[in-house]
């Protein structure tokens, strides 16, 4: 059985969530995606904007995630359950369920996806859902498109499916474990940063690349592969801007891709020393909320190297990390 994932030549996923409050009104979050590309000459190619609650036939699924949480699934394919709509749901638990226990904390939340099956699937493509705060407790709204007749799981499924699902699920998880600590600093748009980016994203990356290694090894290759891991730290700007790295910049998105890359390595490096849940249980017993550069002197403390070593054995951890994954070597307990 054969797993791909492919690539234009240019291509951003934008993923937002805004908090707005206005007078004499309940307070509203808005969850936004947008898939753009770019051509050689750098002009964005046209995207359509998707509205779910346009569309007729939608039906309504929903799915235990454990304890109180629920997974639901809004889509408009009437035959869902014959495609492995379950099975779908079923590895949407197991993300769930990874991202607790890798982290040592508890998600809270509930997920909404929609499902939407077109003819042809358009490939670029914005869409945003507004819910009234008290409406429900979304930690992840996202939108995934099939064609007509796709399967929702197993390797025959589009490449859409498995990029929700081995990838950006568990790392938009991570995000929202690391919102419930206290005394991480997130960077806010229009705000100054806190340069903790590196750290987030960093986390995330190490969860959801983990994630795709235990359940599907081809698609871990691909995933490293596109993060460029065994040159991004051997590259002098990756090097100089990824502790200085923002929310807020005007990076292109090969740049942006080359950073999650190098962030991921830095985490792999220090979790090898305590690991990803005694690392935020240190982070949350600080007495101060924490910056970029105190999370950096922190990580040096750990592993006992000055950050520009650090980066040294992240470089030789891409090298040794992506031949793994190209062999589809088996992950091992206690392993990265």
């Amino acid at each position: 059985m054969k797993y791909s994932v492919t690539f234009p030549f240019c291509i951003l996923l934008l993923f937002a969530f805004t908090l707005s409050v206005s007078a004499n009104v309940s307070p509203y979050v808005t969850f936004s995606q947008e898939i753009t590309g770019f051509d050689e000459s750098g002009a964005q190619y046209p995207t359509v904007a998707i509205n779910p609650a346009s569309l007729e036939g939608m039906r309504t699924h929903t799915f235990a995630l454990g304890q109180a949480q629920k997974l639901v699934i809004e889509t408009n394919i009437h035959d869902a359950e014959t495609r492995g709509l379950d099975k779908f749901a079923e590895t949407v638990r197991r993300c769930y369920r990874f991202v607790e226990k890798e982290s040592g904390r508890t998600l809270n939340e509930n997920i909404l996806l929609y499902i939407i099956e077109f003819p042809a699937v358009p490939e670029y493509y914005s869409f945003q859902m507004s819910f009234a705060e008290n409406e429900a407790d979304w930690g992840e709204v996202r939108l995934v498109l099939v064609q007509k007749n796709d399967p929702l799981h197993g390797p025959s499924a589009p490449e859409t499916i498995h990029e929700l699902l081995y990838d950006t699920l568990p790392h938009e998880l991570g995000h929202d474990m690391l919102n419930s600590i206290s005394n991480l600093q997130h960077d806010i748009d229009s705000k100054p940063s806190y340069h903790t980016r590196w750290f987030i994203e960093g986390v995330c990356e190490l969860l959801a690349k983990k994630f795709s290694r235990f359940e599907i090894p081809a698609l871990w290759e691909n995933f490293l592969a596109r993060r460029h891991i065994n040159t991004v730290l051997d590259n002098p700007r990756i090097r100089d801007e990824i502790f200085q790295w923002a929310q807020e910049n005007s990076n292109s998105p090969t740049l942006e891709s080359d950073l999650y890359g190098a962030a991921m390595l830095v985490l792999v490096r220090w979790s090898r020393i305590i690991g990803i849940t005694h690392i935020l249980i240190k982070i949350q017993e600080q007495e101060e909320p924490l910056a970029g550069a105190e999370l950096v002197t922190m990580m040096e403390s750990s592993i006992g190297l000055s950050r520009d070593k650090i980066l040294d054995q992240g470089h030789q951890l891409g090298l040794n990390l992506l031949p793994l994954a190209e062999n589809r070597y088996p992950l091992m307990l206690g392993q990265y």
